[in-house]
């Protein structure tokens, strides 16, 4: 989860405070991204502009699963050494004008901060019940099996896998289309489901870290199973809050990408 680098930049253009909801900023996913090799000098520039424009907010509210965040490493650390928050500064907003040139400066009073705030998350609504109902489950299925939900969105399963699922237990794919076929034992979910629905309704989630599939399993006490985006580094918070709460599980890339999903599955379901 973050903010959008145009929104601090207009923000601060109109005078207007910024707030930062987010474990993680781009200019961070950016650096991670160099290879030693001449895109390096472009991929520090794209860094180093998203940094600017990052700074011009004024608060951090800062999820859990967090990474660093260099546009507010200093108070960070003083959130971090001594618990102490930057006295809050209350100010008027500046009327708007569409003439640029006559937007008033920002305001140097405006001391910046950054709070920690808890877990941030959509809750489920429906059952278990109802949901696997609603996507076409019979009764005894529900009764009598697990279910593995695969968040990933329009994963296809490719032929000849067999099924990838121990004993007992059924899949649902998140977002499949209908012109893909599945094999026994799936179900798909239909476009714009309500995730947390389905992250309730499952004993375990395969999916990738990011906040919103952290969150929601943590909300729901839903093991994850995990295949690492090692290029991504906001990954890195994630796995310690996951690690945290005792859910995650780390499939490989070739044991997803081959269909050998029943030792990840199985050590998933020990942690329940």
């Amino acid at each position: 989860m973050t903010f959008l680098l145009i929104d601090s930049v207009a923000a601060s253009t109109y005078g207007i405070p910024a707030c930062l909801i987010t474990n993680f900023t781009f200019d961070e996913v950016y650096r991670f991204l160099r290879e030693g090799d001449p895109l390096d000098k472009d991929v520090i520039a794209c860094a180093d502009a998203a940094l600017e424009d990052y700074k011009k907010a004024s608060l951090l509210l800062r999820l859990p699963g967090s990474i660093d965040i260099p546009s507010f490493a200093d108070e960070i650390l003083t959130l971090e050494t001594n618990g102490l928050q930057p006295q809050q500064h209350s100010r008027k907003n500046p009327q708007l004008s569409v003439d640029t040139s006559k937007i008033p400066a920002r305001p140097s009073g405006l001391h910046r901060r950054a709070i920690d705030v808890p877990l941030v998350v959509r809750k489920a609504i429906n059952t278990r019940e109802d949901v696997l109902r609603s996507l076409g489950v019979d009764e005894e299925t529900i009764k009598t099996k697990k279910m593995v939900l695969v968040s990933f969105g329009g994963q296809r399963l490719k032929q000849g896998w067999g099924s990838p699922l121990p004993d007992g237990w059924i899949g649902v794919i998140c977002g499949l289309p209908v012109s893909h076929e599945l094999p026994d034992g799936f179900y798909r979910s239909p476009h714009g489901v309500y995730v947390p629905d389905l992250t309730h309704a499952a004993d375990i989630v395969i999916g990738k870290l990011g906040y919103g599939t952290c969150s929601e399993c943590i909300a729901h006490d839903t093991p994850l199973i995990y295949v690492s985006r090692p290029q991504f580094i906001e990954e890195h918070g994630l796995i310690k809050l996951m690690i945290n709460h005792g859910l995650p599980v780390e499939m490989t890339a070739e044991e997803f990408e081959t269909g050998h999903w029943q030792r990840s599955i199985l050590e998933a379901d020990r942690l329940a």
